[in-house]
């Protein structure tokens, strides 16, 4: 449509191609994998969750990663910048200067030097307090605020040395995306245009890098996944539960109260999307009605999910009370992938799950055991 020229001039000057995500191709994973070579069984991160070895619990993942790119660049004396690379805290001395982009937490020091990140601050604000609860109107604002933000950091970065390498990431898109889809693919009057006018914005900060670059430069632009409309969910624990893989605690109370939170979340997300107010219910409530892993039976569970369709076996000897041997270990993931890909849309008959795989069909690497057992990908 002749609405992005720059990226038109790039597609038409070198090579290009369509590159595959990780599994699943979130942008935890696929960012390390591709600054370090490596599979998430060789990084230990598949998902900016994880569960704690031993334990039912879940924490932050910790992305202190060797074999970055950036530094085997910095080691071998050259200069390097690296902006807002996600998945790549906390930041670790190079021969240059780095930002760390997404995952860290509230007042952490992202940056090497740590006296940069006063000059990366004022050129871009980092977090926005509570941006699902916000008005459309003000999303936008920010998003759009924040993409200018982001290139001025690149830009400014990129002025203060000559590099022999530098990486400058746009991360907003990806939270633009998740936003605005809807109103996208909807042509919605108001906001079915942020995120193409965002994509014009990038192409025009290309052609404004494109003027910076010299002669022998060689520029690689991509992305770390796609993206797409979420037409459906599936509970998978939910699914777990109703065909006897996972057991709620026995005592009849507790069984009563899940089925009141289970019946009272489901017509809360109910009414939050047909209200489109995702995100606007309070975390108080929330919390209340939610079912958690304290409520979970373990020694009669078999399995249960992880984020983003990670699906962990209840091993013995892995889990305080793992009640699935190593001789039916096997079988049992068999027996889970046959039954996940055969779950239809009660409405429209079609397959909801696209592939179940095994860890070992997709990844290897010293951190196995940190794998979900199954990765169900839809």
């Amino acid at each position: 449509r002749g609405e992005l020229p720059n990226f038109k001039r790039l597609l038409g000057k070198g090579a290009y191609g369509r590159l595959k995500s990780t599994i699943p191709p979130a942008t935890t994973p696929a960012w390390p994998v591709f600054y370090t070579g490596k599979n998430p069984g060789k990084i230990g991160v598949y998902y900016h969750l994880e569960n704690e070895i031993g334990k039912y619990e879940q924490r932050i993942s910790r992305f202190d990663i060797d074999g970055a790119i950036w530094e085997i660049v910095s080691n071998a004396d050259k200069k390097v910048g690296i902006c807002n690379m996600p998945s790549s805290f906390p930041p670790r001395k190079v021969n240059g200067y780095l930002v760390c982009g997404p995952f860290f937490a509230d007042g952490s020091e992202y940056t090497y030097p740590l006296e940069l990140r006063q000059e990366m601050e004022k050129l871009c604000m980092k977090r926005v307090p509570n941006f699902p609860k916000l008005k459309k109107k003000k999303q936008r604002e920010i998003v759009d605020s924040i993409l200018d933000g982001e290139f001025n950091q690149l830009c400014y970065l990129y002025d203060k040395e000559d590099f022999d390498l530098f990486m400058g990431i746009i991360t907003i898109t990806d939270v633009t995306q998740h936003f605005f889809w809807s109103e996208m693919e909807g042509n919605d009057k108001k906001f079915g245009d942020v995120i193409m006018d965002q994509y014009k914005t990038i192409d025009r900060q290309i052609g404004a890098l494109l003027e910076k670059l010299k002669e022998d430069t060689i520029l690689f632009v991509m992305s770390d996944h796609g993206f797409g409309r979420c037409a459906k969910c599936i509970n998978i624990n939910r699914w777990f539960i109703n065909n006897g893989y996972m057991s709620f605690k026995s005592d009849k109370q507790n069984k009563k109260d899940n089925r009141v939170k289970n019946k009272v979340n489901d017509l809360l997300v109910d009414l939050a999307r047909l209200a489109k107010i995702q995100g606007m219910i309070p975390r108080k409530i929330k919390e209340k009605i939610k079912t958690t892993f304290k409520d979970i039976e373990w020694s009669k569970t078999k399995v249960y999910s992880g984020p983003f369709g990670g699906a962990f076996i209840n091993l013995e000897g892995k889990y305080p009370e793992g009640c699935v041997s190593e001789e039916e270990y096997e079988k049992l993931l068999d027996d889970l992938i046959a039954e996940i890909e055969g779950i239809v849309d009660p409405e429209t008959g079609e397959k909801a799950v696209e592939k179940v795989y095994k860890k070992n069909e997709i990844y290897n690497g010293e951190y196995m055991h940190k794998m979900p057992d199954l990765i169900i990908h839809p």
